[in-house]
């Protein structure tokens, strides 16, 4: 047998805006009962106060907010140890034929010194270099005609 829960717990699924809306408390029960009243009443095939639905919202609504909060607990629980760096500087470059060659220089100035910061990602146009703020003269002066 359908409840007026059940039913508005369906509808409400269907609607992520609703969900989200719902779990962050911004939204006005009142209101939202009136709009979905007719489509609640027409899934029971009877007629539905306003009152019972505006019940079955809030009660919905505290249980997605429970969820949503217990969803995030559970992904910092199992996301592990997290490293927080500083003093760091991010480089863009287009790829150009000499880009590999400062490149490699870099990378071998970042071997001998242990206590910096490096890693680069490539692109198909560009590429990015995050360093150490120590390593910025160096990356400036190897980069000076990259553009």
């Amino acid at each position: 047998m359908k409840t007026i829960s059940s039913v508005v717990e369906q509808y409400i699924k269907k609607k992520p805006f609703l969900q989200s809306a719902l779990a962050q408390g911004i939204i006005n029960l009142t209101s939202l009962s009136r709009i979905v009243k007719p489509e609640i009443e027409e899934e029971l095939g009877k007629e539905v106060r306003n009152g019972a639905i505006v019940m079955a919202l809030k009660r919905l609504s505290g249980d997605m907010e429970f969820r949503a909060t217990h969803r995030i607990i559970k992904v910092l629980k199992e996301i592990g140890e997290i490293t927080v760096r500083s003093s760091l500087t991010d480089f863009t470059f287009l790829v150009s034929d000499s880009i590999l060659e400062n490149q490699t220089e870099l990378l071998e100035t970042v071997n001998k010194n242990k206590d910096v910061f490096y890693t680069s990602s490539r692109g198909v146009n560009e590429l990015n270099i995050v360093v150490s703020n120590t390593l910025d003269d160096t990356v400036e002066q190897l980069f000076k005609n990259e553009n």
